[in-house]
């Protein structure tokens, strides 16, 4: 997954189709469901499958 990520300056960015009526219509999103937080917080969950310590997620819109 890392391999498809885009250079943006300090950082990365995933591009995609946001449907498959327009292909040709590509963006960079930071969604959770399809962007760049979706893809940290798998890299996250990854880390712990290495071994890493256990990370709690608590989301912004978190009420506890």
């Amino acid at each position: 997954m890392k391999s498809r990520a885009q250079a943006d300056g300090p950082g990365l960015k995933w591009i995609q189709a946001e449907n498959r009526i327009e292909p040709d219509n590509v963006q960079a999103q930071t969604g959770l469901m399809q962007g760049a937080a979706g893809i940290g917080l798998f890299f996250i969950h990854l880390s712990e499958l290495d071994g890493n310590a256990e990370t709690a997620n608590r989301f912004p819109d978190s009420p506890w």
